[in-house]
């Protein structure tokens, strides 16, 4: 399960981010909202925007690499947020959050093609 904030839940991030499941329940600490998810038996977040359901694919390259492969069995999005300010960590405490969108006109990636 991926719940996906916006930058309004960036206190909670960093909350649920620092303590471990096992030893805090996490949605207690942050009140926030735990629902049941369709696919999965992990919860969704009620005020994320947006939710990835996953299940497991293959785990042959765990052993070597730690790595899981994961497909997406279902999606769900809140039409409340249209225009989500994501935030996005890059690591080490630090933050960034989306700003102005480019959109280009269809069929071409040419700089010149941006449309205001």
């Amino acid at each position: 399960m991926i719940a996906v904030p916006d930058q309004s839940l960036a206190q909670q991030v960093i909350e649920v981010g620092n303590c471990c499941g096992r030893d805090v329940d996490k949605f207690a600490l942050t009140d926030l909202t735990p629902l049941a998810a369709q696919e999965v038996d992990a919860p969704i977040v009620l005020e994320c925007f947006a939710h990835l359901e996953f299940g497991v694919v293959d785990t042959w390259l765990v052993p070597r690499y730690e790595l899981v492969v994961l497909e997406v069995v279902r999606t769900r999005g809140r039409r409340a947020k249209l225009k989500p300010r994501m935030l996005h960590h890059r690591g080490y405490g630090v933050f960034v959050v989306d700003g102005e969108g480019l959109r280009f006109k269809s069929g071409t990636n040419r700089r010149e093609m941006l449309v205001r």
